[in-house]
Parts: C-alpha cells; sequence; structure tokens
C-alpha cells in the first residue's frame, strides 16, 4: 500500500499509535486517510520523500507539492504568475530533454 513506506522508515507498525512530535497523531492504518493525513503533516511528508529518494521516486512527491503550489497560485495569482508555474513545471517534470 502507498502508505506502508512512510511507516517502516519511521519503524512504524501499521496498527500502533505513532510517536511523533505531535501529541495529535491519529492511529496510521493502511488506507487512503492515514496518506491524506502524511500528506498534511510536514514531518510525515518529508519522511516520505526521504523514503521516496531512497525508493528512486522522489521526482513523485516533489510532483505533487509543485501542483499543490500551483493550485495556491492559481487561486491568488495573477494569469502571469499561473503562466510561468505551469511553464516551470513542464520544464521540470514534463519536458523530455534532447
Amino acid at each position: 500500500m502507498i502508505i506502508k513506506p512512510t511507516m517502516i522508515a519511521q519503524i512504524y507498525q501499521p496498527t500502533l499509535i505513532v510517536n511523533t512530535r505531535s501529541s495529535k497523531m491519529p492511529q496510521l492504518t493502511l488506507c487512503i486517510e492515514s496518506f491524506d493525513f502524511i500528506l498534511q503533516s510536514s514531518y510525515l511528508m518529508e519522511q516520505f520523500k526521504l523514503f521516496a529518494t531512497k525508493d528512486f521516486s522522489v521526482e513523485n512527491v516533489l510532483f505533487y507539492q509543485r501542483c499543490l503550489k500551483f493550485r495556491q497560485i492559481a487561486e491568488e495569482g495573477t494569469g502571469s504568475c499561473v503562466l510561468a508555474e505551469t511553464f516551470d513545471i513542464y520544464d521540470v517534470f514534463i519536458a523530455y530533454d534532447t
């Protein structure tokens, strides 16, 4: 499952309550709700990026973060900012280097 790598990176057991810096941490399980929580938690997201780096898939996490940033720029920014961010995302993640 998608949540398991982060749990493994933190030496978590899937059914145990996670002990981190926050006492408000919910119980992580192998489900989409737990993955959503990881995406919302800056600490767990950094742990997920570390795992993805070891797994040679960190570009997926970085692309997701850029999409979140793009969404924020699209809501708050001007057309030129949105266009610049669109081209930058394309150049970094999509364009084929020849």
